[in-house]
């Protein structure tokens, strides 16, 4: 408590500096330090109320069997206390509270303080345990934290609150007499983000939804009377059109909704070790994954929500295979590089009830290829194959596609209409296939100037994912374009003014390939990916500490959707190759500065790209005389031949003499 009671503060007053004023009360209101203060005290209380519940004096409240046992919930300066409905269980709550008031010198507020039974208590019991704890005894039918504690039948009348928040708003004198101007930010950053919170909870009644849009559009069209008489030239679904496209930009309801409860059901899909997370999977899915689930019998509001908006969750995410167990070949989307993730139908009877593990070779991670073209046709085949089998990935795991990332995100789409680019969105040349092939039409279509602003886009909207994830700092679709178009100005500029003052200097020292140190063997590796074709070529030679060639290594691998995770395969391969060839001592050297970076820091991520780093961590700590460094491009030069070569010949070579293709560049690299 010493940072409490040290405190002190100084003003300038006229220029000079007054004080130090010293504190009498500890920290002042709304000093930074405020708030974790508060939370290291109630950690107090939680540790009292978890001592209690370890001895046995306090039970919390269990939802169903299975599931978790909360007995308290704190948000900010309020508590959720859960116990038994006896005497003996709320004297030792009430005991604990005493403590906790003693020793933080916070005392609680009973009269702002209430308390809920279930409803199979007698009147007498209620009335013995309300005079105990000395507070109100409530039905539960309020809002609390914003939301209905309880919802019963009339949907609609619950959150009719909302409603009136909004009609409370625009009829406040801050939303008269407004310009056109004025009303559309008002629309936008105060009326729309009313219902924002408790639409990331529920689905809310169509009707509710309606009546909403109605008011809005009243209110826009209206002339800042009260009774917002004006005639109506536009309903609401034409003003929630993009400004590109007509509208004005306002909010589509509906699809926000959904948008916010799909947020949450992914957050439940994506950390099952949150505790929201792990109740609902107690209580509705307690032997299956969220995508799986049935409504159940006698389901919550929020599970209904939830349940709503699985398909839509469904077409923005695939499975990721580990053991293959919970897979369903037909009925989950599982395939990448497909605009369908889902195996096209009809296909032969027998392969509907077939898991996708049932597809691979037993007790090896690898495709059973003669099983696959024996049960599906050739472009089936063909998507299958494609899907990559990561070693490091022990299970089946739903991930989000990376067409919803830059696409399909509601989020992300704003970014592109902010950013002036939404026709390209919804351009009918720019929709089949994965991002890659969608960029690379759009930079077979578009000029230079179109492809830099999608390239800062796709960059900022990258950038701004991560930021979410590693800082929790989100910024808006506005903000997200701003920066796309400050990156590319930038961009521009600089190399505007590079080509203006380009001074053509020669390299005195020229990048050569170096022999390894006496003991170690160098293996150098490169990917080639065949223009117009879905082959990617490796290609890999070892040399010893004379610059010998010892041997070399070719082979197509699966299609790949990156240039990075070629590369990554690659070296992969090149790993597997020096184990097979029993060296213990291997430096390997790739051109791919990201991949080696990456290899380096072992950050954690969640991209196909990571997983097959992680491959090649797990080998490099199996063998801990295996190094990778990064070379340049013009000191690789074997590999990349030798990559590009493995193009035209047979799909897997082993060479042990030097092909006529390298056997130059070998015998210069030598000298």
């Amino acid at each position: 408590m010493i940072c409490v009671s040290s405190v002190n503060y100084s003003v300038l007053m006229n220029y000079d500096k007054v004080g130090p004023i010293i504190s009498g009360r500890g920290l002042r209101q709304g000093n930074p330090l405020s708030p974790y203060l508060f939370i290291l005290v109630a950690e107090g209380l939680t540790s009292l109320i978890h001592q209690a519940v370890g001895r046995g004096d306090v039970h919390g409240a269990r939802i169903c069997r299975g599931a978790p046992e909360v007995s308290h919930l704190l948000f900010a300066d309020d508590c959720f206390l859960f116990c038994r409905a006896s005497a003996g269980e709320v004297n030792h709550l009430m005991n604990i509270l005493h403590t906790y008031e003693l020793a933080s010198g916070q005392e609680i507020n009973l009269a702002m303080s209430e308390v809920f039974f279930s409803r199979n208590l007698s009147h007498a019991t209620k009335e013995n345990l309300v005079s105990i704890l000395g507070v109100r005894h409530v039905l539960g039918t309020g809002i609390y934290l914003g939301l209905p504690s309880m919802i019963g039948r009339s949907k609609k009348a619950i959150f009719s609150y909302i409603k009136y928040r909004i009609w409370k708003k625009m009829n406040s004198w801050r939303g008269r007499a407004l310009s056109k101007a004025e009303k559309e930010v008002m629309i936008k950053y105060v009326l729309q983000a009313i219902p924002s919170y408790v639409m990331s909870m529920f689905i809310l009644p169509s009707s509710l939804i309606d009546d909403i849009e109605k008011m809005l559009n009243a209110f826009w069209w209206g002339d800042g009377s009260n009774n917002n008489k004006g005639i109506h030239w536009l309903a609401w679904d034409r003003l929630a059109c993009p400004k590109a496209k007509g509208g004005l930009g306002f909010r589509n309801f509906e699809a926000f909704n959904m948008a916010m409860v799909v947020k949450q059901a992914w957050n439940i899909i994506q950390n099952p070790e949150l505790l929201a997370a792990k109740i609902i999977k107690a209580r509705y899915f307690p032997r299956s994954s969220l995508l799986e689930a049935s409504l159940g019998y006698n389901p919550s509001f929020a599970w209904r929500s939830i349940w709503k908006v699985k398909q839509i969750l469904l077409h923005g995410c695939r499975w990721r295979i580990g053991s293959g167990e919970r897979i369903r070949v037909m009925y989950d989307p599982w395939l990448r590089g497909n605009g369908d993730r889902w195996v096209s139908s009809p296909q032969v009877e027998c392969v509907y009830d077939l898991f996708v593990k049932e597809l691979l070779i037993e007790n090896y991670k690898a495709w059973d290829i003669a099983k696959i073209r024996n049960l599906f046709i050739g472009p089936v085949v063909k998507d299958i194959i494609a899907t990559p089998l990561i070693s490091s990935v022990k299970e089946d795991k739903v991930v989000e596609d990376d067409i919803h990332v830059f696409f399909g995100c509601v989020a992300d789409r704003g970014c592109w209409m902010a950013a002036g680019l939404s026709q390209l969105l919804e351009n009918p040349a720019y929709q089949d296939g994965t991002v890659v092939d969608r960029v690379f039409e759009m930079c077979r279509n578009e000029d230079n100037a179109m492809i830099g602003r999608v390239s800062s886009l796709f960059w900022c909207i990258w950038h701004n994912r991560n930021n979410k994830i590693w800082n929790d700092n989100i910024q808006l679709p506005s903000q997200v374009a701003r920066m796309a178009f400050v990156v590319w100005n930038e961009w521009f500029t600089v190399h505007q003014l590079r080509r203006q003052n380009i001074v053509h200097v020669e390299d005195p020292r020229p990048v050569r390939w170096e022999k390894p140190g006496v003991g170690w063997i160098k293996c150098n590796v490169d990917a080639a990916f065949l223009a117009g074709s879905d082959i990617t070529s490796m290609g890999l030679c070892f040399r010893d500490t004379n610059g010998q060639f010892v041997a070399d290594f070719t082979q197509w691998q699966q299609p790949v959707y990156s240039i990075v995770e070629g590369e990554a395969w690659g070296l992969l391969h090149a790993m597997k190759e020096a184990t097979h060839r029993g060296f213990e001592r291997v430096q390997f050297e790739s051109d791919s500065k990201l991949l080696v970076d990456d290899i380096h820091s072992r950050r954690p991520d969640n991209s196909e790209f990571n997983l097959i780093v992680n491959d090649i961590i797990f080998f490099m700590s199996s063998y801990v005389n295996f190094e990778v460094k990064f070379i340049r491009r013009q000191a690789n030069s074997v590999a990349h031949t030798l990559a590009r070569a493995a193009n035209s010949w047979a799909s897997f070579h082993r060479f042990e003499i030097i092909p006529l293709c390298i056997e130059h560049l070998i015998v210069n690299e030598m000298h």
